[in-house]
């Protein structure tokens, strides 16, 4: 379905009339003054929702409201019944829906027999069907807010079981007005604990004699339980429920001989006269009525405390102290009477409480939330743990388009061209997708100029997962902030503009270490005690400098890429990779990582591949006094002598002492001295000091061959055999023949 932008679509489409409104939603003047022209003058207009002609059936709107005066929400009754959503939706301003569907001509005559429209399904859940009843159209803007389209999608057909539903309701709805419950001879809490006996007794075969349960059945039906009642206590086939429809549509004959509601006592629950006995019936029955009337909450363990998910609310998973929530469920509709014995005269008093309290006292908490990806929302066992699984899909849609340009993107200017470096990053990507709860203990560094794209990996990456599994940091604050959870409880994290490489506070590199690599880490949010969580975290690092991460000496942490110029600030082909990924791409990349995920999961992403940018960031990571050391190399000119020595044979010293005083005349106030000195030079050379004899005296330093050698022994010790030298050095070592030679031998091949 093409996506619906303004009003002026929206009615086209369907071939709504439309009536204008005031913003209080009550329409202008008379109901069947309703116009076919979409340019109304209002911002608030309803529509004749149900009964429109559309395609090859009818539209049927079903109204999911969400106000508090209920027990039950039409959200949480239509997914109880586990009753299909996937269709063309519209999000009213109080958190409600409009789900649309097709009906059949023969599912509206079953519709018109059953009762008018606008009626209920359920509390808070009713149904459209025909062009009698107005309700407010996507993009109608009334005094709280404005309807908006939530599901542009294709609208399904009408589920039967709908219709058996709304048939249940009326049912009920009518039974009741025909036999209405005594409230003076016997109150709803006590008829729910007859049932339960009554219950009891039929499974252990109490009612098994033909004319003790017709007994019974009379007794129930002149007491006022429904047929749904009687249901639950009868065998299971359909002669016994066409019996009982029978016994509750017959005429009641009123007389003293009557079976009534003493009979249920005195026969079969003779424990209803023990009041000690029935006030304890009376409290599990309270109980469970309290633990239905708030199955939307979940009462789930964060550490040492309690926490508490409201799962009718748009963040589903973000838990709340008792606290704070308490005050949400203290208004009278939530109130709940409760009994109580007294002993004195055996009598029953109530007291008026909180039907939350209730909860809150009787719910089991669940050990806590965990994420099993591509597994529903919702409790689940592991290991003989109940836990809360958060884990929600991704909002992807299907269509034509392909991540073959993303692929590109990653190939030709991310891993400029190498296909080992893409065929790593690649694998990185589908263990990501596929394996999320998988550590494998590597982070994406990207750096290059502003517009050449090394964001735009994690943004694609972002499309594969829901927006409450990534999150972006920019500052190196947020790594040590107390309340973390925000973060760090994603599955992909942007560290945007490598806020933390140049960062050398003590801690930082630190916690970036175990926050790649541990597969725990501890999570405190406001009102919460610190807590432990399986961490799931993947960083995609990016930034304009081309000092990225802290990638110290033997670091297996990090792959770090440069990003070339090839699409900078190209907006036509980055416009165009973003909308093949939105329209399918995203789809099929995560299909495709799911079809490779044992393949990624078993990948040896510690061979971590060599870059040019990935030795410059060991380099510049490396402590001042290494950095210090390898400029004097790279700048060394013939006669200075501030640092080094030159022995007989081309042989050259470095004697800790001068390297200690040369350091502090450039202005590095740190106290060096000889033996500080020494320690860190035998580790950059792998060697031990020696004593050396210059013009007659001992120094204690170190003696090399030449400028090579002494090179050769950092990149050995210290770079593992990668050069970090500059451009210029790398040159001046690889090049053996003098240049003149190198050109003479060319002029005599020539002639």
């Amino acid at each position: 379905m093409e996506e619906i932008k303004d009003r002026k679509e929206f009615i086209k489409h369907f071939g709504f009339k439309v009536v204008p409104c005031g913003r209080d939603k009550k329409p202008y003047g008379k109901w069947d003054e309703a116009t076919v022209n979409p340019n109304i003058e209002t911002d608030c207009f309803a529509c004749f929702a149900g009964g429109t002609h559309y395609q090859n059936g009818v539209i049927v709107v079903i109204d999911l409201d969400n106000h508090g005066g209920e027990k039950e929400r039409g959200r949480v009754f239509w997914t109880k019944h586990l009753l299909d959503d996937v269709t063309f939706t519209v999000r009213t301003p109080s958190a409600g829906e409009h789900l649309y569907f097709l009906a059949t001509e023969e599912q509206i005559a079953l519709l018109k027999e059953i009762a008018p429209t606008g009626t209920r399904i359920a509390e808070q859940v009713e149904i459209f069907w025909n062009g009698k009843h107005l309700n407010n159209g996507a993009f109608s803007k009334t005094d709280v807010g404005e309807y908006r389209i939530e599901k542009c999608l294709d609208v399904a057909p009408l589920p039967q079981k709908v219709i058996d539903l709304f048939r249940k309701y009326n049912e009920n709805k009518r039974k009741k007005v025909l036999y209405p419950t005594n409230k003076s001879t016997i109150d709803e809490l006590e008829q729910k604990v007859i049932l339960k006996e009554l219950m009891n007794l039929a499974d252990e075969g109490e009612f098994s004699d033909y004319d003790t349960w017709i007994e019974l059945m009379l007794a129930l039906r002149n007491s006022g339980f429904s047929i749904d009642d009687a249901i639950q206590i009868s065998w299971d086939d359909e002669p016994t429920k066409r019996k009982i429809e029978s016994i509750w549509g017959e005429p009641r004959n009123i007389n003293d001989n009557e079976i009534k509601f003493g009979s249920l006592i005195y026969r079969w629950v003779p424990k209803f006269t023990d009041k000690e006995w029935l006030v304890g019936k009376i409290e599990e029955v309270v109980i469970e009525d309290n633990l239905q009337r708030f199955d939307f909450l979940k009462k789930v363990k964060f550490g040492a405390s309690t926490g508490i998910l409201d799962l009718s609310g748009a963040n589903k998973v973000l838990p709340k102290d008792y606290k704070n929530t308490l005050a949400c469920y203290q208004s009278k509709e939530y109130r709940t009477k409760y009994p109580n014995y007294k002993t004195g005269n055996k009598t029953i008093t109530w007291k008026e409480m909180n039907g939350f309290d209730v909860w809150w006292k009787e719910a089991e908490a669940l050990e806590g939330l965990k994420t099993f990806p591509y597994k529903p929302m919702g409790e689940i066992e592991e290991n003989d743990y109940r836990y809360f699984n958060d884990w929600e899909e991704a909002n992807t849609k299907s269509g034509e388009g392909t991540p073959e340009l993303f692929y590109d993107h990653l190939l030709n200017n991310v891993c400029n061209g190498d296909e080992n470096l893409f065929n790593y990053m690649k694998h990185w990507i589908w263990d990501l997708i596929a394996n999320p709860q998988h550590k494998n203990n590597i982070a994406i560094a990207i750096t290059g100029k502003q517009g050449c794209g090394k964001s735009t990996v994690f943004k694609v990456l972002e499309l594969c997962f829901n927006p409450k599994y990534t999150s972006s940091i920019d500052n190196s604050q947020q790594l040590t902030d107390k309340f973390d959870a925000n973060w760090k409880s994603s599955i992909l994290v942007a560290v945007e503009e490598a806020c933390f490489a140049g960062d050398r506070r003590s801690g930082v590199w630190g916690k970036m270490k175990s926050l790649i690599t541990d597969d725990e880490t501890s999570i405190e949010r406001k009102n919460f005690d610190r807590f432990k969580v399986q961490s799931m975290l993947h960083f995609i690092i990016t930034g304009n400098d081309t000092h990225i991460v802290p990638k110290e000496k033997g670091d297996r942490r990090y792959l770090v890429l440069e990003c070339n110029d090839n699409r900078l600030q190209d907006v036509e082909y980055f416009s165009r990779l973003f909308d093949e990924m939105e329209n399918g791409g995203a789809n099929k990349l995560i299909e495709e990582a799911i079809s490779h995920a044992e393949e990624a999961k078993n990948f040896p992403f510690l061979n971590i591949p060599i870059t040019s940018i990935g030795v410059q960031n060991q380099r510049e990571s490396a402590d001042f006094v290494l950095q210090w050391l390898m400029e004097q190399i790279e700048n060394y000119a013939e006669g200075d002598n501030k640092i080094f020595t030159l022995l007989k044979d081309d042989e050259i010293a470095i004697k800790t002492r001068d390297v200690a005083e040369g350091m502090k005349e450039d202005g590095y106030n740190k106290t060096f001295n000889s033996i500080n000195i020494g320690k860190k030079l035998r580790s950059y050379f792998g060697m031990e000091p020696k004593q050396i004899k210059i013009d007659g005296k001992n120094h204690n330093g170190f003696r090399f061959s030449g400028f090579e050698m002494m090179k050769q022994k950092i990149r050995d010790n210290y770079f593992n055999g990668e050069n970090p030298f500059s451009i210029n050095t790398i040159m001046e070592e690889e090049v053996e023949t003098p240049i003149e030679e190198l050109l003479s031998d060319i002029e005599q091949s020539a002639s």
